[in-house]
């Protein structure tokens, strides 16, 4: 038995122990669940839903309301997150408001499995179950279904996510594969930002704060009826960060939008948009071909973008329900580093879903999208794209049975994504979802499903990227180039997870995976160097030519619980390892010790009186060897006064037990393009009102 098989055998005997273990300790709280399954599973019978109340549910209920989320981001129909087979956690509005967050990055550090690290002011790597890097496309991101990941970069420009944070509903975060029901790229993990109905914002909302570092910001929204049965609310944004200590990344950016929605007799429209434009700045370090070196020159360029979506929900009959959506995204981005470019995406899509007798779901959809991209090669001697201008399509269909083997108890789920896109045209990715939920506190699923990553622009398309110099009478660049033949890579991930609730006041979440990932891309150095006359006196070029064919596993998993001692006090507790093993991969753009083994974090929420918020919360996260960066611990806190029903004044003091610490490095292969900085100890206060 060679290495990996023994890893593997080894990784489903404990994983099975571990599941058959906590599945025992949930059954034995059977006995309790015709005591505690009417508030457990119906909370709404317990109190009003008036406006005086509402803040008292959300502090009492927000337990139940989270496991009884209607889930999108599993199966793009509502599903209880309770019974999902699959490794799902779900950060809520109140999450968001009491963590502090001035960022959706930032919020995203409460889900476990998550990586999340910042390089600058404006810049982040965010990755779920490894692989993280500043372009992370292994990670899906989608905002209300809408997919903003970048096919040209491969990963997600989050700086340009800086919606009002008051507006998200939620962010449904789905670890592992998803590209059964998303498609291409979401090969470890899903996100799905989701905003508020207009309805939940009617009336006026003004925000602004600053410190230290969050120099200043400020948000003003405000919501409408739209006759009887429509709502309708906009909002403008500003913000403006300071740069780091020693360092030059500070940014600004602006944003407006708007969002409608309509209950009609048997349907649902919404209708919403948003433009934003920022200018940012970081350092970078990149070639100058006269003094024969690398510098690090500071980088100013803006980012300008907008959307505009529109979808419609509509029911048939109660065994029948469909949606169409479509959207059209712009974005231009003017980088030194890079090439200026601009793209623009059209997407269409259709899902419909059939009960079919009492134990078939039948779920089919099509979609179709298609991507324009117009490349400025202004500094052709460090980063290029050629062609300069490129179409992608993607056509793709969506099939899914849910069979009710056992009513209410065990279902299955077969389903599978047939997609044709324009770099590696069919692609095949199938899935096997089992959950078994013998009673109202017990879930244990698992699931097998195939997913990949399909390269984008940066793997195919990009020329002549100087990686490191090598000086003599002739400089020697070191230089990469994309594969234009490149492939998907391929990953098959094997899941196991179990939820229990035994009390209306405590709950736990337990996941385990193994992924086998094949085909990953490397580089190999071409002998003997090449002259190139172009710069001032020429230059050698040792070019790295873009291979696939790597191999590699990665296996871990994630523990997430939560727990109300009293009415006013909640507990949120997460814990993830993970083990990523490549083989020979020389020049690889991703490394073994680039994602954290360990993380932790508490988050600790006290209602001190009807009027006063206390929030703590404490993160561990392990080193990162292969960018020199170090393990740490950091705390967060926040108080906050709500004077009177409309008027809320607070103060959050951020990464308070380190006056700066690094989370991201350099892994010595030019994957960054920018310098990071140091995340700071930081502080800032801000008031809001409603009215």
């Amino acid at each position: 038995m060679d290495g990996q098989s023994r890893i593997l055998l080894t990784f489903f005997m404990n994983a099975k122990c571990l599941i058959v273990l906590v599945f025992l300790v949930g059954w034995g709280f059977q006995s309790l669940a015709e005591v505690v399954d009417d508030s457990v599973r119906n909370p709404s019978d317990e109190v009003s839903a008036s406006d005086d109340q509402r803040l008292d549910v959300i502090r009492s209920l927000s337990l139940d309301e989270i496991l009884n989320t209607n889930l999108r981001s599993v199966d793009k129909m509502d599903q209880d997150l309770f019974t999902a087979p699959a490794a799902a956690f779900v950060i809520s509005s109140d999450d968001i408001r009491r963590s502090g967050a001035r960022s959706i990055p930032e919020a995203l550090r409460m889900a476990p499995g998550i990586n999340v690290s910042q390089m600058d002011s404006s810049t982040w790597a965010v990755a779920s179950r490894g692989f993280n890097n500043r372009y992370t496309d292994r990670l899906l991101v989608l905002v209300d279904g809408r997919t903003v990941f970048s096919q040209v970069t491969g990963g997600v420009y989050w700086d340009s996510l800086d919606y009002v944070l008051a507006d998200i509903d939620r962010i449904e975060v789905v670890r592992g594969s998803g590209g059964a029901i998303w498609g291409a790229n979401a090969v470890n993990g899903v996100i799905n930002i989701i905003t508020k109905d207009a309805a939940q914002t009617e009336g006026a909302y003004v925000l602004g704060g600053g410190g230290d570092e969050e120099r200043g910001y400020g948000v003003f929204r405000m919501g409408t009826p739209l006759g009887e049965t429509g709502s309708l609310r906009g909002y403008v944004k500003y913000r403006d960060l300071a740069s780091r200590p020693d360092s030059i990344d500070g940014w600004n950016a602006g944003q407006a939008g708007f969002r409608a929605d309509w209950e009609l007799e048997s349907s649902r429209l919404s209708v919403h948009g948003d433009i934003y434009r920022a200018r940012l700045r970081h350092a970078s370090i990149f070639p100058d071909f006269v003094i024969d070196q690398f510098v690090l020159q500071s980088e100013s360029y803006e980012a300008t973008g907008g959307n505009f979506f529109v979808r419609l929900d509509h029911e048939f009959s109660e065994d029948s329900n469909a949606y169409f959506q479509a959207y059209y995204d712009r974005s231009a981005r003017s980088e030194i580093t890079y090439s200026d470019f601009n793209i623009d995406t059209f997407d269409l899509e259709y899902q419909h879903r059939l009960r079919l007798g009492s134990a078939n779901v039948f779920t089919f959809g099509l979609g179709y999208r298609s991507l324009w991209t117009l490349f400025d090669n202004q500094n052709p001697n460090f980063i290029e794209y050629v062609p300069e201008k490129n179409r992608w399509e993607v056509f793709s269909g969506f099939v899914q049975d849910e069979i009710s083997i056992l009513p209410d108890q065990l279902k299955l789920l077969l389903g599978t994504k047939l997609e044709r896109n324009t770099p590696t045209e069919f692609e095949v990715q199938p899935s096997v979802r089992l959950a078994y939920t013998p009673n109202s506190i017990n879930t244990v699923w698992a699931s097998v499903s195939r997913a990949v990553d399909v390269p984008g622009l940066n793997d195919t398309n990009i020329r002549r990227v100087a990686l490191s110099v090598i000086p003599g009478p002739v400089p020697t660049y070191i230089v990469g180039s994309g594969n234009p033949a490149a492939e998907s890579e391929e990953a098959v991930s094997y899941e196991l997870g179990y939820r229990v609730q035994p009390t209306s006041r405590f709950a736990l979440d337990v996941a385990a995976s193994y992924t086998r990932h094949s085909n990953l891309g490397f580089g190999v150095l071409d002998n003997p160097p090449v002259f190139n006359p172009i710069p001032p006196g020429g230059q050698a070029e040792l070019r790295i030519s873009g291979l696939q064919g790597g191999e590699g596993i990665s296996y871990g998993g994630e523990i997430s619980a939560e727990y109300r001692p009293t009415d006013w006090w909640r507990l949120v507790a997460a814990y993830s390892v993970l083990r990523i093993e490549l083989g020979n991969i020389p020049n690889a753009l991703v490394s073994e010790g680039q994602d954290p083994r360990h993380q932790a974090s508490l988050r600790s929420s006290f209602d001190l009186s009807d009027e006063v918020e206390l929030d703590l919360w404490g993160r561990f996260v392990d080193a990162l060897p292969d960018l020199g960066v170090e393990s740490y611990f950091d705390l967060d806190l926040r108080l906050a006064w709500k004077a009177t029903d409309r008027l809320e004044l607070s103060v959050v003091g951020q990464n308070l037990l380190e006056s700066q610490r690094m989370e991201w490095g350099d892994n010595g292969r030019g994957t960054n393009l920018i310098v990071p900085t140091p995340v700071v100890r930081g502080a800032y206060a801000q008031v809001s009102y409603s009215f």
